[in-house]
């Protein structure tokens, strides 16, 4: 018996003005698993996210998370139901050690209890030795490491990476692919949006397609490797190629 979604996106429309930057989009997501979003520049895969997470409100159209409509919701009631995102930029605050960081994104009051799990996140990623220092001195890499380590003190169940490997080296890409599968052990469910395609294409167990707006495809990485609206997305209209970093805008 197939498992329920944890993610039901249904007929979602955003509009700005005359652009439309997400179209009637419909797709659901089963747990336990690493999905990935992928499209060109410009595709609509952050206004997404954003809807997702609550940044944004779509001009139509349903997001059911945990049996709830959350559209409309503010970020931090989505937060609350077990619904966390990372920003391609990351939202560290940077005057504050990496310790205050994780401290202040805590959803439980227990003080004792925050302080175990910030110890466990911290020692999980194998940064102990910058507990003390401030986010603002850590390489990129490590930044987006810690972002990570402090959405999950919010416990979320369905976790959105928005472009976690942009500007980071390899040796930290290894480490966060091998953090999401010790994460999907733990019976996590993640969302994925990046350009490596190397590493969506070998961390994913299913892919979304998104083009000016509308999902054009879904399926394993295989059969998104062969689809002929993929590629024509990416490359038969001049565009970029796969590999090419995404703007913030997208």
């Amino acid at each position: 018996m197939a498992e329920a979604p944890i993610l039901r996106v249904s007929g979602v429309t955003r509009r700005f003005g005359g652009v439309v930057a997400v179209n009637d989009c419909s797709f659901a997501l089963t747990p336990h698993r690493v999905w990935g979003l992928i499209g060109p520049n410009g595709s609509g895969k952050t206004t997404l996210f954003n809807l997702l997470s609550g940044v944004l409100a779509p001009d139509s159209g349903t997001i059911m998370f945990r049996d709830q409509n959350i559209a409309r919701w503010p970020s931090h009631r989505i937060t609350a139901l077990g619904l966390g995102r990372t920003f391609q930029i990351t939202r560290l605050f940077r005057a504050m050690t990496v310790w205050e960081n994780m401290l202040v994104a805590a959803r439980a009051a227990d003080a004792t209890q925050v302080a175990a799990r910030a110890a466990e996140l911290i020692d999980f990623v194998g940064l102990n030795d910058l507990r003390d220092e401030y986010a603002g001195n850590l390489s990129y890499g490590q930044q987006k490491l810690i972002e990570l380590m402090r959405i999950l003190m919010t416990e979320p169940d369905l976790i959105l990476l928005d472009e976690p490997f942009a500007g980071v080296n390899p040796v930290m890409e290894n480490k966060l692919v091998d953090l999401v599968h010790a994460l999907l052990d733990q019976g996590k469910t993640f969302l994925i949006t990046d350009h490596e395609m190397r590493l969506i294409m070998g961390l994913c167990e299913r892919v979304l397609v998104l083009d000016y707006g509308e999902l054009i495809a879904q399926g394993t990485p295989q059969e998104i490797q062969r689809d002929e609206r993929v590629i024509e997305a990416y490359f038969g209209r001049g565009r970029e190629s796969f590999a090419e970093p995404d703007a913030e805008s997208s």
